[in-house]
């Protein structure tokens, strides 16, 4: 089976994604929705790809003025995002109408909706198309914005096959037009947590507590900070927060540096440092007020670590199922430094690895993602025969 995978390739979820279909035995070709260095992808080649990612390099390395200050706030927009894609839009099915031309895929699967999903629905190719949603697209993205859900609502029933890391997702996709013979798939958004590199290590040290969600609108990280300022006064803990680096002074302003000592605030993370940071703690916070099935709380998970997290109905199920996770009210600080101080006080003398469900181990979805991708192209030619089966998972 051949398969070409669009995704923005800055992202470990599209790398893990791409990595797993590879280990099943499917041929996969890569294509980028962003430049992306380094990585052996196929790249955008239209020009306003290039100044977007020409101004994101200089924003984050210099303090924006003028008119790269003004287009910097314009762009925390959700519509902005939209106009901007639409913009792109020509150019990017035309590269991808050439592209498919020459490598023939059986299947073509974008991740995710908003917008990789949405340029090759709007293609016109005989080729089945999947298209992924990892949480967020219906809700915030397109209850806020007008001209994407008149654009989801236009273009999804064209979707083969749909995938999401949220059964609330797959519920909404209905309501935006997926088709009823389209097969649905609930996994991971990164094919599975990789438990060659998120284990439980026996040398783990104590007091460790991990945020690892970066600077981002759907978690509370001040909150975090906070929490762990007022912690830090009370216990001997090491507190290390995953991408807050770029906005550290903000909370040198607030609290002074020596609040922060016990505070390490990291720039993005590899791979294999996000896993060894993941198997060195004993707690992690992911305070998120929306989302579908964080994969950072899976890998915690897998790594041995008490989880602390936002009231999130994919979280709730599993805490159902027995994964050691305390959901709070993310939105306060109180409620975090009391879980956090709660999950330290457990008396936890070797740390274990729930067993994740199918859903989300990586070796399960080598077998599971394939017969998905078959059962995509079983409906698909049952579509163009003119039968009325029903094949909806």
């Amino acid at each position: 089976m051949k398969v070409l995978l669009y995704a923005d390739f800055r992202s470990p979820h599209s790398r893990g994604w791409r990595q797993g279909l590879v280990a099943a035995g499917i041929e996969v070709l890569a294509v980028s929705s962003e430049p992306v260095n380094g990585y052996d992808a196929v790249n955008p080649v239209d020009w306003l790809s290039k100044r977007r990612q020409d101004f994101l390099d200089t924003s984050a390395s210099t303090e924006p003025t003028g008119l790269r200050l003004f287009l910097k706030k314009a762009s925390n927009s959700q519509m902005a995002h939209t106009v901007m894609n639409l913009g792109r839009l020509r150019s990017r099915r035309k590269q991808l109408s050439s592209i498919i031309e020459g490598f023939q895929p059986d299947i073509i699967h974008a991740l995710r909706i908003p917008y990789e999903g949405l340029t090759v629905l709007g293609l016109r190719t005989n080729v089945p198309r999947i298209v992924s949603t990892w949480g967020s697209d219906f809700v915030p993205m397109a209850s806020t914005d007008v001209l994407l859900s008149a654009w989801m609502k236009r273009l999804l029933k064209r979707a083969s096959g749909f995938q999401s890391d949220s059964r609330q997702d797959i519920e909404r996709a209905a309501g935006y037009g997926l088709s009823t013979t389209a097969p649905r798939f609930y996994s991971a958004g990164n094919f599975g947590v990789d438990n060659d590199l998120f284990f439980v290590d026996a040398e783990r040290p104590s007091g460790v507590v991990v945020y690892p969600r970066k600077a981002k609108a759907n978690a509370n990280y001040a909150g975090f900070v906070e929490a762990a300022v007022q912690l830090s006064k009370r216990r001997d803990l090491r507190f290390v927060a995953v991408g807050l680096l770029p906005v550290r002074e903000q909370f040198v302003a607030q609290y002074g540096e020596t609040a922060l000592e016990s505070i390490t605030m990291t720039a993005d993370l590899t791979r294999d440092e996000m896993a060894a940071l993941m198997r060195s703690a004993e707690v992690v916070v992911s305070p998120t007020f929306w989302d579908g099935t964080p994969v950072t709380v899976l890998e915690a998970i897998a790594s041995g670590a008490q989880v602390i997290a936002g009231e999130l109905p994919e979280l709730r199920t599993l805490k159902e199922d027995g994964m050691p996770i305390e959901l709070i009210d993310a939105s306060s600080t109180h409620a975090i430094a009391d879980a956090i101080s709660a999950a330290l006080d457990l008396d936890q003398q070797v740390a274990t690895a729930a067993r994740l469900p199918d859903q989300f181990n990586r070796e399960a979805n080598r077998v599971r993602v394939v017969e998905f991708y078959d059962e995509v192209l079983a409906a698909d030619g049952n579509r163009r025969a003119g039968s009325s089966v029903d094949r909806s998972a």
